[in-house]
């Protein structure tokens, strides 16, 4: 997971390394709140499909919501590092 920007609009990213399905939605802040609400809704989204999701690489921007995703493992990149499929 990640964030980019276009024209200065902050977008949620999302890239599957098995299947390789992304996701974009534009959101309307960084929080915390808006970060977990975008995550559940792609993690449901897998779910209702069939899929199981064991874990998530994600950019440190993420942490705020590791435990809110348990049982889901969230792996957080070094700081001077990224995760390069949704780079």
């Amino acid at each position: 997971m990640d964030i980019f920007y276009v024209n200065g609009n902050p977008f949620f990213h999302t890239i599957s390394r098995l299947i390789d399905f992304r996701t974009v939605a534009m959101i309307p802040s960084r929080s915390k709140t808006v970060l977990l609400r975008e995550t559940k809704a792609v993690l449901n989204m897998y779910e209702a499909r069939g899929y199981n999701v064991p874990d998530i690489h994600a950019d440190k921007e993420f942490a705020c919501i590791r435990n809110d995703v348990l049982p889901i493992q969230m792996n957080i990149a070094d700081a001077d590092d990224h995760v390069p499929e949704v780079e």
